[in-house]
């Protein structure tokens, strides 16, 4: 009696896999869904993260996605959600202003910010820790702003705000990432110069030199490791007076060149290539 049990739950197992049930974890004629449909349903909800947003990037194209990416940003509140879907639009080929004037109106109050930097440098260039500047200290008494507050601003947000826009490598933010030259934080320098690197404004490397002569030489290393952005024999002339270490130049170019075949592979992926090393 027990065999025979057994041996009627044996065919009964393998009439669902000939039904196409217990292949699929579904009932049968339905597939699991897909990573692009998982990510849909996740934006339709509105519990997709940033990491779901990128992950859009390398899915292959689906007349689905644009529309449900739209949708997510008009629904969403939290600010860097929103630059995130702006600039993976921007990326898939959506070139609205209204998604690139969300990002460039974050960028534009980086480079438009008129505090000193809060950071303090010694003789040798290198930043002091535990300090900031008189200066900086001055200009938020002046102004009434929280010194830690605004510090928080220079070395965190505004970068961030800039690098997500510098990442778009979008023609337009050209202006704001020239204007951003002649901020007095170098951080805003460097990811502007990492902005007009990727978007190739050869012209701008004149201007780029004249950042260099004014900042700190502590300042000036975080400039030159955006240089190898640039493809122009100008830029590596200026990146190796700023750098005079060889070994230390091809670790920035290596970094550069990594960041650089990671954005490839995502576009070779979502055209259904195979990705590259």
């Amino acid at each position: 009696m027990k065999s025979n049990t057994n041996a009627h739950r044996f065919a009964g197992t393998l009439a669902l896999i000939v039904a196409g049930v217990c292949s699929t974890g579904s009932v049968a004629g339905q597939t699991t869904p897909s990573r692009l449909d998982t990510i849909l349903a996740k934006l339709a909800a509105g519990t997709a993260g940033t990491f779901d947003i990128h992950s859009l990037e390398s899915e292959r194209p689906d007349a689905r996605t644009l529309p449900a990416l739209r949708q997510a940003f008009a629904k969403a509140s939290d600010k860097e959600m929103k630059q995130r879907i702006a600039a993976t639009l921007l990326r898939l080929g959506d070139s609205s202003a209204l998604y690139f004037g969300y990002l460039a109106d974050f960028a534009n109050s980086a480079v438009d910010d008129p505090a000193p930097i809060f950071l303090v440098f010694d003789a040798e260039g290198k930043t002091v820790r535990g300090q900031m500047s008189p200066e900086f200290l001055e200009w938020c008494v002046r102004n009434q702003k929280e010194p830690d507050a605004e510090a928080q601003l220079q070395s965190w947000v505004y970068p961030g705000d800039l690098l997500l826009l510098a990442q778009t490598n979008d023609h337009r933010a050209d202006a704001i990432f020239r204007k951003g030259l002649d901020s007095p934080n170098p951080m805003v320098v460097a990811l502007c110069v990492q902005g007009l690197g990727r978007l190739q404004d050869i012209s701008a490397i004149p201007l780029i030199v004249q950042v260099a002569g004014r900042l700190p030489a502590g300042a000036r290393y975080a400039l030159a490791m955006e240089l190898p952005w640039f493809s122009s024999t100008d830029a590596e002339r200026l990146f190796r007076s700023l750098v005079s270490d060889s070994g230390l130049r091809d670790g920035l170019r290596a970094q550069v060149q990594h960041e650089r075949q990671n954005e490839l592979n995502v576009i070779l992926q979502r055209n259904g290539q195979a990705p590259r090393r």
